[in-house]
């Protein structure tokens, strides 16, 4: 893979060595440092790196893997999920019913990032339980809407014949 980025590899390494001299005073006095520092900054850029192209391949998949009418795969388990946050809340019963179909409506249609902003952003009862929803949610976000497991492949193809 490295043969491909030759000259990426020497622009990026120029730039970053610029950097370092530029903002390193008394580079001299700090050579017994340089070589921990240099191999953190590094794997900062490789972890910043592989972070972006994760978020486009994610963005990618979700995207394709997206078709209408298509259901969430595990929508009994994440209604589960819903319950046990919105029992939290302490509403009367009819209203927890109304809110979790409301919230399960949402994920269905892709807009699983807005459900997990309002739990995030919910301060009454019940607020522990929510933000436990909420990292669930964030967890498992890319099962929220279909994604190409192979086990439900088979699945969706009898749902949809």
């Amino acid at each position: 893979m490295n043969e491909k980025y030759i000259l990426v590899i020497e622009k990026v390494s120029q730039i970053l060595f610029e950097a370092i001299i530029i903002k390193e005073e008394n580079l001299k006095d700090k050579i017994f440092e340089i070589d921990t520092d240099l191999l953190s900054l590094l794997r900062a850029i490789g972890w910043r790196v592989m972070s972006m192209l994760l978020t486009i391949l994610i963005s990618q998949v979700t995207t394709q893997a997206k078709k209408p009418g298509w259901k969430i795969q595990r929508r009994p388990h994440l209604k589960e999920h819903l319950y046990a946050g919105v029992e939290a809340m302490e509403f009367p019963e009819k209203l927890k019913h109304s809110i979790v179909d409301a919230l399960v409506s949402l994920i269905e249609v892709g807009k699983v990032h807005k459900v997990i902003k309002k739990l995030q952003n919910y301060q009454g009862t019940g607020a522990k339980e929510i933000e436990t929803l909420a990292k669930y949610l964030i967890r498992f976000r890319s099962l929220c809407s279909l994604s190409k497991i192979p086990e439900f492949r088979i699945t969706n193809r009898l749902r949809r014949s």
